[in-house]
């Protein structure tokens, strides 16, 4: 039996994942499953398109939240095939992960891979500032960070930001949540199933962030677009400040790595972990995860559960080796990829050990409800700290008013 698989990767990435589908079609003689690479294209669109129309893949990977895609009628429940199964558990995933993918009892797609986020750091740049290189001396606190994007932000003669420090309000929604998680405070319970951006610690952030903009960038967050900030913000291209040694920091993920070293193999980074807040105990990290579904309406749900069932028992391992990208299963998590080995050398185990590390202490994107939802909302209240000088306060008060209605609509229908 032929079936599709949809994904939103491109590049090698997608030549990873016809090395794991062309093992599953080993592995077996009665399903023959097709690689549809649909990277650099509206994949959501697509996706939504072909379920609308009747035509859907049989399986995919999604990067949009599941749970959003669940509530919009989108997807189709796994219950039955995850207790037939016996094999997949829940115990076997890290556990916001899981988070992810459950909504009222029921499962509504499986963890997919991710990994950390963190701080990278230019070395050529540090040493040019006469700041040390070593990631033991990075500043821990929020004041420490801010004061080494000061030292690391130039201007030219005509006034133009040539050297940008830092910029840590470019991350939008996800940087707030962790920033806020290192001052003391998850923005959802997941438990109780309530949003906590009202609380003072998150307006610590934005508050923070706001002082970047006046001490830094004379009041207007514009001008620190004066260099490129190609790449997702995190410098992931060939052309972007950050790889151009114009950006001090970035935060990026930990397959970023990866992406600098393609693009220049002697492009020089250090890496830390995001600062903790005044009212913090310890730093955090963000999990922001895929995930694999079965859309509504595919022809051949038996048969796309089956390619679930191997991507998350032997794909991961294949996909974690080629990519460096992190499987959401614990048992893995002892697998170097190559390309990390590559990369780092004789500290390639010590590397992802580190990266490994920090997953522990991470908040996960996406565990919400109405996560889509809520992403637009708080984002246009960063927006208008940001960007207009509003009051934190206020603007995090309006946002949490509209998620907590949103969500108990959510929650009721």
């Amino acid at each position: 039996m032929a079936i599709s698989y949809w994904h939103p990767w491109g590049g090698d990435y997608c030549d990873f994942a016809q090395k794991v589908i062309d093992d599953f079609n080993a592995s077996q003689d009665k399903i023959t499953a097709e690689n549809v690479c649909l990277g650099g294209q509206n994949f959501d669109e697509k996706l939504i398109t072909a379920i609308s129309g009747g035509n859907p893949p049989d399986m995919a990977n999604s990067w949009s939240p599941a749970l959003t895609l669940a509530q919009q009628g989108a997807l189709l429940a796994l219950d039955e095939y995850y207790k037939a199964s016996g094999t997949i558990k829940e115990e076997d995933f890290y556990p916001a992960s899981w988070a992810s993918c459950v909504f009222k009892n029921q499962i509504w797609a499986m963890p997919s891979v991710s990994g950390p986020s963190l701080i990278y750091y230019a070395k050529k740049l540090f040493r040019e500032a006469g700041i040390s290189e070593d990631p033991k001396d990075f500043p821990t606190d929020w004041a420490g960070v801010r004061a080494l994007a000061k030292k690391l932000t130039k201007k030219d003669s005509s006034g133009k930001y040539v050297q940008v420090g830092y910029a840590p309000w470019k991350y939008g929604v996800i940087d707030l949540c962790v920033w806020a998680a290192g001052n003391g405070v998850m923005h959802y319970d997941t438990q109780a199933m309530v949003y906590h951006f009202d609380d003072p610690a998150v307006a610590d952030v934005l508050v923070e962030w706001r002082k970047y903009i006046d001490e830094i960038f004379e009041g207007d967050a514009g001008k620190a677009d004066d260099v490129s900030w190609t790449g997702w913000n995190s410098g992931a291209a060939p052309d972007s400040g950050w790889m151009l040694n114009q950006v001090g920091m970035v935060n990026g993920g930990h397959w970023d790595a990866r992406g600098y070293h393609s693009f220049d193999p002697d492009f020089e980074f250090g890496m830390a972990k995001y600062p903790i807040g005044p009212k913090g105990t310890k730093s955090f990290t963000k999990w922001s995860p895929c995930w694999w579904i079965l859309p509504q309406g595919c022809a051949h749900p038996q048969e796309g559960w089956n390619l679930i069932e191997y991507w998350e028992l032997e794909g991961l391992k294949t996909w974690q080796r080629l990519s460096s990208d992190m499987s959401p299963r614990l048992a893995d998590f002892e697998i170097v990829p190559d390309s990390i080995v590559e990369l780092f050398g004789d500290k390639a185990a010590e590397t992802w050990q580190w990266w490994t590390e920090l997953v522990k202490d991470a908040v996960s994107y996406a565990i919400e409800p109405n996560a889509a939802y809520m992403g637009e909302t708080v984002q246009a209240a960063i927006d208008a700290v940001i960007l207009d000088n509003k009051d934190p306060v206020a603007e995090l008060k309006i946002a949490q008013e509209k998620v907590t209605q949103n969500l108990q609509e959510v929650l009721g229908g």
